[in-house]
């Protein structure tokens, strides 16, 4: 078994990109966060294209299991691995730079919403490389409105783990909601709907959702608001796809491993 220690703050991209551009066979040990998830999709994908074998296991565990090939633990740090733990940068944004220094091409929408899931803003925390990228395919773009992962709004609204309303888990509710502020997305589609109607959409979310609301809480909905769409993503935007692996990470970690790598 391959092994290799690493700062327990930030692992060096470069040494890790070292231990694991020789491997043959490496066994990836997520921690079950959706930032972690999303790192394992990065990596995992770049081995892919590499046609080098790989295992994902999301695991809670203080140490790996032993085994062949090399050992990577992501979200943490365990002493018989090789370790990307929490640092100053989301995990997925340091997996992204370990891909790029074994000469692979990172997913930019995997790493993004493995970001965004770590509570960052997209561009910052080291992330300018993948969303210039995504700008660049033109997988993102940035429009007003709330991050939900589905294009039924209603249900994307009521269903959000980002937001906490007097409507949420109540898809009639929110539908009731979008009545009242005049937004028709049963002719139109919430892709569709006009820039304006999105502005008085996330507007009526923001005030209801900040009523009486500590500031952490605050800060949580102005992340949720001005998403970034993901056109050619599985989810409409990267705030609901970072929110899809952030309830699979705490629910189901094994739907979020196959989530990460594309199914």
């Amino acid at each position: 078994m391959s092994t290799a220690a690493d700062t327990p703050t930030e692992a060096d991209p470069e040494r890790v990109a070292s231990a694991l551009s020789a491997a043959e066979f490496v066994r990836l040990y997520p921690r079950p966060t959706g930032d972690a998830l999303a790192a394992a999709g990065v990596l995992a994908r770049a081995f892919d294209s590499r046609g080098t074998p790989f295992q994902v296991r999301a695991t809670r565990d203080s140490a790996v299991p032993d085994g062949d090939g090399t050992a990577l633990a992501l979200g943490w740090t365990a002493p018989n691995a090789t370790g990307i733990g929490s640092g100053s940068r989301p995990v997925s944004v340091v997996a992204a730079a370990v891909v790029d220094a074994i000469g692979a091409d990172p997913d930019p929408i995997v790493g993004l919403a493995g970001a965004v899931a770590a509570g960052a803003v997209p561009g910052q925390d080291g992330s300018g490389s993948l969303l210039e990228e995504a700008e660049r395919r033109g997988a993102v773009d940035r429009r007003p409105g709330v991050a939900v992962p589905t294009a039924d709004l209603a249900d994307g609204i009521a269903h959000s783990t980002r937001i906490w309303t007097t409507y949420s888990g109540d898809v009639d509710a929110v539908r009731a909601l979008l009545v009242d502020l005049g937004i028709d997305t049963e002719a139109t589609g919430s892709a569709e709907l006009h820039d304006d109607d999105h502005r008085r959409l996330a507007s009526a979310v923001a005030l209801d959702a900040t009523a009486d609301a500590p500031d952490r809480a605050v800060s949580a909905v102005e992340r949720a608001l001005r998403p970034y769409g993901t056109p050619t993503g599985p989810f409409a935007t990267l705030g609901g796809h970072a929110d899809v692996l952030d309830a699979l990470a705490r629910e189901r970690p094994g739907l979020g491993v196959a989530l990460s790598l594309g199914a």
